[in-house]
């Protein structure tokens, strides 16, 4: 027997009082308070925790976003953060071998939207920071790039210097405040340097703290 969405519970990911599980099309047993799915499970979405076999937590999310709201989905993601499991190739694996599951529109949104990837990614304070960039006398980022499963908004690989540009839409809420931080953790840890500035800061604001800070990095990491 292979429990399904309570691995959520038991890989510490999220809290409930449900307790479900998946067993084999062809079982037959059922017990009062278990809520039971019948489907087969790829290999490589079980696993053992405290020897009890359960949904690996990439196909626990697919699961979690076929049934839970988006909060509850957004909660998980950041726990896996918190508890240094997110891995996007884990993610990408699950979705790209459940294409059709009940979650996977769900998931992927959600994923999409935690590292910066899908409408977020040229958003207009994005273009505006950028075109500001370029028309300075600033070294040209590279824009949009993935680093350590994430994608950043403006990267100067010689300084390994990171800029994002937030803005009220994608980064004042709870969430995304937490997802922000967690991700800053992660990439300064790897030797990155992360600023972040808002496109409605003064414009030679931002440019003083991005010339600064390459300033900075050009002299620890020099060429």
């Amino acid at each position: 027997m292979i429990s399904d969405r309570t691995a959520a519970d038991v890989g510490d990911l999220l809290t409930s009082r449900r307790l479900e599980v998946t067993i084999p099309p062809d079982a037959r047993r059922r017990r009062a308070g278990i809520t039971v799915h019948r489907r087969a499970l790829d290999p490589q979405d079980i696993t053992t925790i405290n020897g009890l076999p359960v949904t690996g937590w990439p196909r626990t999310l697919l699961d979690v976003a076929a049934v839970d709201p988006p909060k509850r989905l957004a909660l998980a993601l950041d726990r896996t953060v918190t508890l240094q499991i997110f891995d996007l190739n884990a993610i990408d694996d699950v979705l790209h071998r459940h294409p059709r599951a009940h979650g996977t529109p769900a998931l992927r949104a959600a994923v999409g939207q935690m590292t910066g990837e899908g409408e977020r990614t040229r958003s207009d304070a994005e273009v505006d920071v950028h075109w500001l960039v370029l028309s300075s006398d600033l070294p040209r980022p590279l824009v949009n790039h993935r680093l350590l499963g994430y994608v950043v908004d403006l990267y100067w690989p010689l300084q390994r210097l990171i800029v994002e540009v937030d803005s009220t839409r994608w980064h004042d809420g709870p969430f995304a405040r937490r997802n922000d931080h967690a991700r800053q953790a992660i990439l300064e840890a790897a030797g990155y340097a992360l600023i972040r500035v808002r496109a409605t800061d003064p414009p030679q604001q931002i440019l003083q703290r991005i010339r600064a800070a390459l300033a900075a990095r050009s002299v620890d990491h020099p060429g």
